[in-house]
């Protein structure tokens, strides 16, 4: 039912629409609106690029800003924010908030073009200043290889790309790298190269795209090698083109396997005889039957056997695996050895030093496990040339143990502290230090820590009284001091046997520090006679190092220069993160062996220097340290650092050198050793598997 607003509403709709077509037409007059005064253009917006290039798959950008003021003293404007804007929709996001730098995100490109957009920067009393963002393509030109040849260690390839013109990156994996990373598209090895190729660029003081410059190839290459490789060993060899400038991935992933050569087989057949002693040791003869060249036998645990066939899809039964295992054993150990001497140091033809033959052997396994001894001919390189003979076998319980073993903790400092055990009785026994704070967390009693360090640690066995002296202690902590009988991975005494302790503080009586020598301009050096050298390094400070010590009876003392040019002050180490690296040098390389040396820093960068000394008591002194920052203008004259390199050089023909006093008695990586072993296996061995640093321009990185 219409009402009889519904029809004052349809007669009024004319009248209104009239009305508003008259309002807009109609503007009334009004004032003049008054014109914003002009702005001084008295800044200019400095970028640190005109141009970026990015990833066809977008991500995070930044580029650097610096506002100049053109007038003198302080930008009075220095509160105004800068402003940007992109001509396209696919860079976007800008963040203002890093001072001297803007941020901007690029969306993935979907087409198969490359594409540039132009941003706009913008500061209210500067002029505006354009760069240009570019994103690569896909590139769909793929790969060929022509003339693979392959021998036990290595393999050559010639690579043919489609595309004869853009730079491309060639690399080669072997299968358990592969499953070790998880990779599963061409992305995942992209990404994997890219993280590397950025650590291998720390230690030459470049990015991971100028790293992939150096090592890419544009065109035909020819004879690419593999080295290093193992024998019979499917390896994966893969290419991708890549952008120059950026690193960016611009194309698919192309994949080729290449297998390693491997030794002709013989046939030869072993005895194999075996005994099970105390549930975990297994006491094992084997020879072979009518031949009488090198071989090898060894056990391997079931569990790694069989994560080799689940993973692995070329490997098909037990002795595959063995024979997998032990090509890549060698190729590890060829690293220290040559083939001849792993060949000498593992052939179980002859006897042991003691007279023992190398055909007898006795295995701690662990208790209650499947394992598998095998046997295999050795031809000249080492490498398995007869097909494995495999044998499954089971070990048992072991029995308890009724060794009491006392901890003891003597010559105890911030940093060292001796460790002595004293048994009752020549059961095997393993033993460790744990912070007390940690040792909290591994179980409420001693039933679950045993369990929890079983599983988590790796020991050696240890038998009768032992005692060494260790290095590497934080001062002023509390440790457990611990030892427990232990066999075939079971512990074999009800109780774990614990001393507690506490080291001292920073209270060495020793203290060292740096004299200042200050800096010099490599430049400067080229016409000092017998300095010449030094200006090859023009471009660079020379910054002389002198150590000084409080006392000269001293022990142990080490000292770095650290590089933080560039990197945020979140990353520098703390003095906990010095002294650990400091004692950890001193562990692994013995004591610094001069007081006086020299290093190159670049100009601008910013340095720190930090040194620690040991005192003859083991105590450690403070952390010295200081930051360098050289600059031009603060160079010393040539001739002051000529005058005191040849002090120092009359000075050591003159007398004795400084020396340094040991305090360590035996260094703490012989404490956990096994007793008496007539010889190791190389399934006792650990073998890593990763990366090797090798330098910039090799063709090749074998992973």
């Amino acid at each position: 039912m219409r009402t009889l607003k519904n029809f004052l509403m349809m007669g009024l709709m004319p009248i209104m629409a009239l009305a508003l077509m008259v309002g807009c037409n109609d503007t009334p007059e009004g004032p003049d609106q008054p014109t914003p005064p002009a702005v001084e253009k008295d800044c200019t917006i400095k970028l640190g690029k005109t141009s970026i290039s990015t990833s066809l798959a977008g991500g995070s950008y930044l580029i650097e800003y610096t506002i100049q003021y053109n007038g003198e003293g302080e930008n009075p404007h220095k509160n105004e924010k800068i402003s940007a804007e992109a001509a396209e929709s696919w860079v976007k996001d800008f963040n203002y908030a890093i001072t001297g730098a803007l941020q901007f995100t690029v969306e993935p490109n979907p087409t198969d073009a490359e594409r540039e957009c132009l941003v706009t920067v913008k500061y209210r009393f500067a002029e505006d200043v354009v760069f240009t963002v570019k994103q690569g393509a896909a590139v769909k030109a793929g790969f060929t290889l022509e003339n693979v040849t392959a021998t036990y260690f290595d393999y050559t390839v010639d690579v043919i790309p489609e595309n004869k013109n853009l730079p491309y990156i060639v690399m080669s994996a072997s299968p358990e790298y592969i499953i070790a990373s998880g990779f599963e598209t061409g992305q995942d090895y992209y990404e994997d190269d890219l993280a590397y190729f950025g650590w291998l660029g720390q230690f030459y003081g470049m990015s991971a795209a100028q790293i992939m410059q150096e090592r890419c190839k544009v065109g035909d290459e020819r004879g690419i090698t593999v080295s290093n490789g193992a024998s019979g060993v499917p390896y994966t060899f893969y290419c991708y083109y890549f952008d120059y400038e950026s690193g960016s991935l611009l194309s698919d992933v192309t994949f080729f396997t290449v297998e390693t050569a491997k030794p002709e087989k013989k046939e030869v057949d072993f005895n194999m005889t075996y005994e099970i002693v105390d549930g975990c040791m297994v006491v094992a003869d084997v020879t072979p039957i009518g031949y009488t060249g090198d071989y090898y036998f060894d056990v391997l645990n079931s569990i790694q056997v069989q994560d080799y066939l689940d993973n692995m899809d070329f490997l098909n039964d037990e002795p595959r695996v063995v024979e997998y295992w032990w090509a890549n054993a060698v190729q590890e150990m060829m690293k220290d050895m040559s083939n001849a001497e792993i060949v000498a140091n593992f052939t179980c033809v002859g006897n042991y030093a003691d007279g023992t033959p190398k055909s007898h052997f006795e295995f701690e396994l662990l208790a209650n496990h499947d394992y598998y001894l095998f046997a295999f001919a050795m031809e000249e390189n080492g490498l398995c040339c007869s097909t494995p003979k495999v044998v499954k076998l089971t070990t048992g319980d072991v029995a308890m143990s009724n060794n009491e073993i006392t901890p003891s903790v003597s010559k105890l400092t911030s940093r060292t502290a001796t460790f002595s055990f004293t048994t009752t009785n020549d059961d095997y026994y393993v033993a460790g230090w744990q912070k007390a704070s940690d040792w909290a967390t591994y179980g409420n009693n001693d039933a679950e820590r045993q369990e929890y360090l079983i599983h988590n640690m790796d020991y050696n066995l240890l038998s009768g009284n032992v005692s060494t002296s260790v290095i590497d202690l934080e001062p002023e902590t509390d440790y457990v001091l611990y030892a427990f009988g232990s066999r075939g991975g079971v512990a074999t005494t009800d109780k774990i046997f614990t001393e507690t302790f506490r080291t001292k503080g920073l209270n060495g009586s020793v203290s060292i520090e740096r004299v200042d020598r200050g800096y010099y301009d490599a430049s400067d050096f080229a016409d000092k006679a017998g300095y010449e050298y030094l200006s090859n390094y023009a471009g660079k400070a020379i910054f002389p190092i002198e150590v000084a010590f409080s006392d000269e009876n001293h022990g142990d003392y080490f000292f770095e220069t650290y590089n933080w040019t560039n990197r945020a002050e979140s990353e520098y180490y703390n003095d906990q993160q010095c002294i650990d690296g400091l004692v950890w040098s001193i562990n692994q390389y013995g004591s610094a062996t001069t007081t006086h040396t020299y290093t190159f820093l670049d100009f601008g960068g910013k340095y720190q220097f930090v040194a620690l000394v040991f005192d003859a008591d083991g105590q450690m002194s403070k952390l010295y340290k200081e930051w360098i920052e050289p600059n031009y203008d603060g160079c010393g004259d040539a001739d002051d650092y000529v005058a005191w390199w040849d002090a120092y050089q009359q000075s050591q023909n003159e007398g004795p050198n400084l020396s340094s006093i040991v305090y360590n008695e035996v260094a703490a990586d012989k404490f956990f050793s096994e007793k008496s072993p007539k010889a190791q296996r190389v399934s006792e061995m650990t073998f890593s598997n990763e990366r090797e640093v090798m330098a910039a321009d090799e063709i090749i990185i074998r992973r």
